[in-house]
């Protein structure tokens, strides 16, 4: 069995209500979606108390059987009204660690 850690540093600016989060999709090698998609997220302005700053998130599972590839996806949703600052969802140290059990 092999087991994997999706972990990362989540967050956005200020009173900003964007939201940031982590996807992590498995796939076959005929790059296939197999398992289940995973998801850490998204931070928001609530979790962060109006305030800039990261917080960090992680979940850990079984890499599925069959599994060859994987991609991990950023996505950073912009929920300001119109006419404010760009999206201002913020991420860093995105981490996909595999071990062996």
């Amino acid at each position: 069995m092999v087991l994997f850690n999706l972990s990362a540093w989540l967050g956005g600016l200020d009173n900003a209500h964007d939201t940031a989060e982590v996807t992590l999709r498995f796939l076959n090698g005929m790059s296939e979606a197999i398992g289940n998609l995973t998801t850490i997220g998204p931070v928001s302005v609530v979790d962060r108390n109006d305030t800039t700053m990261f917080l960090f998130r992680q979940y850990s599972g079984l890499v599925p059987i069959g599994a060859r590839y994987m991609t991990a996806t950023v996505i950073n949703t912009y929920i300001e009204p119109a006419g404010a600052a760009p999206n201002e969802a913020i991420s860093d140290n995105i981490t996909v660690v595999l071990s062996h059990v």
